[in-house]
């Protein structure tokens, strides 16, 4: 059975962070958002192609809404690094799969992912 518990201290600025347990061994995290923020995490990432040469030329990042949890394993390391984003702005993001969280007002909304009413989320018990 699969069962979750708040993190009393979040990682992850404007975030929630579980632990997730597997049979009451901790396995890893689930990392959601809070409401009016979105969460970056570099697996969602678009490369942009110069249509001329095919070559990647940049990156969009990627965003999931607070509707949407990630998960990263128990192992993860949440050392900081600096990133800068299309824009230019830099932000603070966590481990190599660039986790932070902004506004969503201030995110493109083609760039936000997940989250719709046409398909099925799963939901750990939280304890």
């Amino acid at each position: 059975m699969v069962t979750c518990e708040i993190l009393s201290q979040t990682l992850i600025p404007n975030t929630v962070m579980r632990k997730m347990l597997v049979d009451g061994v901790h396995k890893g995290y689930s990392i959601q958002p809070i409401s009016g923020y979105v969460l970056h995490d570099n697996t969602m990432d678009i490369d942009i192609i110069d249509e001329a040469t095919y070559e990647v030329v940049g990156r969009k990042f990627g965003y999931s809404p607070s509707s949407v949890d990630v998960t990263c394993g128990l192992n993860y390391d949440f050392s900081t690094r600096t990133v800068t984003g299309e824009n230019g702005n830099t932000y603070t993001a966590y481990g190599d799969r660039e986790f932070f969280a902004v506004l969503e007002s201030t995110a493109p909304a083609d760039q936000i992912f997940g989250g719709g009413d046409d398909h099925e989320v799963m939901k750990a018990e939280i304890v």
